[in-house]
């Protein structure tokens, strides 16, 4: 464990308190709200129906935060002149494609939600991000004071009080969890995120970059006919900093798009080895494109172990429903463990993710690498075959 992750790790150990303290308040909602309620005519029957109204009532107040954040970030940016991209609830995703608005399934590890907008087309001048970056957070609050506000009003209603007081409870922890600067599990939040921004021009012009490249990939344009200037490695300071690490990042899918797996191994190990500012989202992702770039190329042995490990294939399990990662594993099968059954089972996983995925030039990518994995096969055998008749 480096130093990057050792200090995350140290920071979910701080959260530790929140979430006791979360657990509290929940605790004594519901204890208040059984003792006001229960009677004691009332039987087993009427317990065990509050208690799932209960249960019900915080997966309601959770997904409704979950609601009001995404909202708040898509208002925030509307109101600073971003455009729509995508908004996604869960693994429920609303992507605008070629004027429409389409509904699909995604995920994305250590995320409940996600709203994705274009900025302003203006990286000359410093274009508006706070309002964009902690809309979330201010929307939390403010719908945790409406629903207090309505508790007060309903107080004497028999089932809404705990849905209200249950709501606002988990709007005010979601907002300090958003909005305190953290890395929280594999990415930064919304406060970390602002707080980079505000202080930084080269994180800010990385952001602006990220979410044009987002923005074109879901028009389905490929990352190989993209501006290069976007894709500039970060330099001496820039690697401690999320954001400007991140572009690093998207430069090796540019070169693995390009099937330049020279120069995207060359940038991954640059990263790997000199940005701590990596999220670990980030981080796992190019020892995913660094290992497939060693499978086609000279595929060592050694090598391979070095980058295999439990959190890759824990990522890889995580993603599943990205293409990217059974496309590795069908090379890992392939190429490494020379498993043509076990690949065939990949291919099968990587068919059923790329039907379901929302980005179709990413796809288009996908397959063109697991092109190059066959014909690395394809090659491999010709060699051994040649060796033994030798």
């Amino acid at each position: 464990m480096d130093g990057q992750e050792k200090k995350d790790a140290f920071v979910q150990w701080r959260l530790l308190p929140a979430y006791l303290i979360l657990g509290g308040v929940i605790g004594w909602i519901a204890g208040r709200y059984l003792g006001l309620t229960l009677k004691e005519q009332d039987g087993l029957g009427m317990v065990l129906f509050l208690l799932a109204w209960l249960l019900l009532c915080l997966s309601l107040a959770v997904f409704l935060q979950v609601i009001v954040h995404e909202a708040g970030h898509l208002i925030g940016g509307l109101l600073n002149g971003y455009s729509f991209t995508s908004l996604r609830i869960g693994s429920l995703l609303f992507i605008k494609k070629a004027g429409r608005i389409r509904c699909r399934k995604f995920t994305l590890p250590g995320t409940a939600g996600q709203c994705l907008m274009a900025p302003p087309d203006r990286l000359e001048d410093r274009f508006p991000t706070l309002l964009y970056n902690v809309g979330g957070c201010l929307a939390n609050v403010l719908f945790s004071v409406a629903a207090l506000l309505a508790n007060m009003l309903l107080e004497g209603t028999p089932l809404l009080p705990p849905l209200l007081q249950l709501t606002a409870a988990m709007g005010l922890f979601y907002a300090l969890l958003n909005g305190i600067p953290l890395r929280v599990g594999p990415v930064d939040n919304d406060g970390r995120n602002a707080y980079q921004l505000s202080r930084n021009e080269a994180a800010a012009r990385s952001f602006w970059i990220q979410l044009k490249i987002n923005s074109l990939t879901a028009q389905d344009v490929r990352l190989k006919d993209m501006p290069e200037e976007w894709f500039r490695l970060p330099q001496g300071e820039e690697m401690k900093n999320s954001l400007c690490a991140s572009v690093g990042t998207f430069a090796c899918c540019r070169a693995m798009d390009r099937l330049d797996f020279e120069e995207a191994g060359r940038i991954a190990d640059v990263l790997l080895e000199e940005a701590p500012g990596l999220t670990g989202l980030h981080r796992q992702s190019l020892v995913m494109e660094r290992m497939f770039c060693e499978l086609v190329g000279e595929n060592r042995a050694d090598v391979v172990r070095r980058l295999d490990s439990e959190d890759l294939w824990k990522y890889g399990g995580a993603a599943a429903f990205n293409p990217a990662v059974h496309r590795l594993g069908y090379a890992y099968e392939l190429l490494y463990r020379r498993d043509e059954a076990a690949a065939a089972k990949r291919l099968e996983s990587f068919e059923k993710a790329a039907a379901d995925y929302p980005y179709e030039a990413e796809v288009q990518g996908e397959r063109e690498l697991i092109a190059c994995a066959k014909r690395a096969y394809e090659g491999q055998k010709m060699e051994l075959l040649s060796e033994a008749t030798s």
